[in-house]
């Protein structure tokens, strides 16, 4: 169809007519009416006629062209679920033979593959400690052994206990291995350390999510809520009791982010980098980004997630558990558990983004995370003012920040 169209435009009769085209143009464009029939000749109106077909001929091809255009530029969108689409990612896309034609950046370009499913998490200096049985949030801090002074500012300011319910909101941290760094003094002082048996580094940090997760589902059963969140973030963790008060019930991963099929770094300058030979599809599943998300459902969300692992090469691929943790679980685990992912407002990720409110229907508007770029302690003195303000929002300042909501 489109070659005889193209044909058709190219005949002699369809550019050979300038006053047949400047009649069209001057009738559409010019404010003054178009010259009466009666002052044109009957072989300009058949100049017209024949025109008028030509432009439709080639209105009618510009859309076609327009419409193949948006249908192979448009985002990468399938009548199938996230949870077929994931199938077959891992079917057909993931750790394949690597053809030396990349740069293989921080992965390996022969995987480990010894099963560390066996292999024990937490440190063997005795059970890991287990949360009171009235825990219904459970906080878990990312962080690294020598960054006492960090640990310790945070526990002073968004993590002080003056600022949330102790009896039903557990805040620990989670630390890898480090040579020459001792934190059994650390341990024994505040009583709120988990450590677990890998080495530090960041693309080890799916193995300490992997780590919240299995303690929330083992020793810590009884929170319906998981909050991972790295030291740079502050929080409102009143703010979040409230938020999972509402969510306890429901399976389901809150945070930040745009919550659709991602495109996958390919920049070997970029620590989010991913060679095609081990994730060869263009798009991640949807997902709640890394600094800080939010599980609720008790343990069986844990559990779902940690169910859906075993179904991934996570447990026999060093290369795919140095994917992006948030990817791993919150991406990938996440849709195969067919566990609902949500967006919200009050999860402020961006260190450029202005700051977000969550607002619920029955209280004032109230950011709920922060990731940024100063001093935790000015960080954290700017959150507070911005919690405090939201507080005493008035009626119109709640309708400027949440709408009708």
């Amino acid at each position: 169809m489109i070659p005889a169209v193209m044909i058709h435009l190219r005949h002699d009769s369809c550019l050979k007519r300038p006053f047949a085209f400047r009649f069209l143009i001057g009738s559409v464009f010019s404010l003054r009416p178009p010259p009466s029939p009666r002052r044109l000749s009957p072989l300009d109106m058949k100049g017209i006629k024949f025109t008028n077909r030509c432009v439709f001929v080639g209105a009618g091809t510009f859309l076609i062209f327009v419409a193949v255009f948006v249908l192979f530029s448009a985002p990468y969108s399938e009548s199938l679920s996230d949870l077929e689409k994931t199938h077959r990612i891992l079917k057909r896309d993931v750790n394949q033979v690597y053809l030396q034609n990349e740069s293989i950046g921080p992965f390996l370009e022969s995987d480990w593959t010894e099963d560390i499913s066996g292999v024990p998490l937490f440190s063997r200096t005795g059970p890991p400690l287990k949360c009171d049985e009235n825990v219904e949030l459970l906080v878990g801090v990312i962080s690294r052994p020598h960054d006492v002074g960090l640990r310790r500012t945070i526990r002073r300011t968004w993590a002080d206990r003056s600022r949330y319910d102790t009896r039903r909101t557990r805040v620990l941290f989670f630390l890898g291995r480090e040579k020459n760094v001792s934190i059994q003094r650390e341990m024994d002082t505040y009583g709120d350390i988990i450590p677990i048996n890998n080495d530090e580094g960041y693309y080890n940090l799916t193995l300490k999510t992997y780590a919240l997760l299995t303690y929330h589902r083992d020793y810590c059963g009884q929170a319906k809520c998981v909050l991972k969140i790295d030291t740079d973030v502050v929080a409102n963790l009143a703010g979040l009791e409230e938020l999972c008060r509402q969510n306890a019930e429901t399976p389901l991963i809150t945070g930040g982010g745009g919550m659709t099929w991602a495109t996958v770094g390919r920049s070997t300058s970029s620590k989010y980098y991913v060679p095609h030979y081990v994730y060869n599809f263009e798009f991640y599943p949807p997902y709640a980004e890394g600094p800080a998300y939010l599980y609720s459902g008790g343990a069986n969300v844990s559990s779902l997630v940690l169910d859906a692992l075993r179904k991934t090469p996570f447990h026999q691929s060093e290369n795919f558990r140095r994917l992006p943790e948030d990817v791993v679980f919150n991406g990938i685990a996440r849709s195969l558990a067919e566990i609902p992912v949500a967006a919200n407002s009050g999860f402020t990720l961006y260190k450029s983004q202005d700051l977000g409110y969550w607002c619920p229907s029955d209280g004032s508007p109230l950011p709920l995370i922060r990731h940024g770029a100063e001093p935790l302690e000015e960080h954290w003195r700017r959150f507070k003012e911005a919690v405090v303000d939201a507080n005493e929002f008035s009626w119109f300042g709640r309708v400027l920040t949440c709408g009708f909501r």
